[in-house]
């Protein structure tokens, strides 16, 4: 029985696709963090031992550094979030070495971050009890769910649209949480660039 080399190709790529669709698939979405990662400085930023403790020294926003032209070039510090302790006061772990060596993880004052250097892609939830996630740009729609403090979320840009994420002080956001994503507004004063 002769079969034709076009007939094993087609059977293989059927089988090679189903199973790859299927990984993908069962793939899990990423949680949104709210947790372990990582943000820009405003400025230097000091630290302290503790929330309302003894200040300490200053993080430093940027270091600069020469390319081998002998050009001066500034690099930004990235700051790593451990924890949001209240809407004042946030665990960070950094280093004031270009090499990113001798980190130390202390307390700085959450108006000192920015979620965004160059665009606004992400939003950090600032208050306390959370953010309700809205469907629509009102706070009579529907709640979808509660964002917690200190969550970063994903600003949502439509697709094939240059229409803005942000309208009449609500910002469209993006969610994931236990592999559900979650697409709606938050009113832009809780939530910090």
């Amino acid at each position: 029985m002769k079969i034709k080399f076009a007939t094993i190709v087609i059977i293989l790529s059927l089988f090679l696709s189903a199973f790859v669709g299927s990984a993908f698939a069962s793939a899990k979405m990423k949680d949104s963090p709210n947790k372990n990662y990582y943000v820009r400085l405003a400025q230097n930023a000091s630290y302290y031992d503790k929330p309302n403790g003894k200040k300490q020294d200053e993080i430093k926003k940027s270091f600069s550094e020469k390319d081998s032209e002998g050009n001066e070039h500034i690099v930004l510090n990235p700051v790593k979030i451990i924890q949001y302790t209240n809407e004042k006061w946030i665990k960070v772990k950094f280093s004031n070495k270009k090499s990113g060596k001798s980190t130390q993880i202390k307390y700085i004052k959450s108006d000192n971050i920015r979620a965004n250097y160059y665009s606004l892609d992400y939003v950090i939830i600032a208050p306390q009890t959370g953010v309700n996630l809205r469907e629509s740009n009102s706070v009579k729609s529907k709640i979808l769910t509660t964002i917690p403090m200190g969550t970063l979320v994903e600003v949502y840009y439509k697709s094939n649209s240059v229409e803005s994420p942000i309208k009449e002080k609500w910002v469209n956001v993006q969610y994931i949480k236990n592999n559900k994503k979650y697409i709606g507004y938050v009113y832009e004063p809780y939530v910090k660039y």
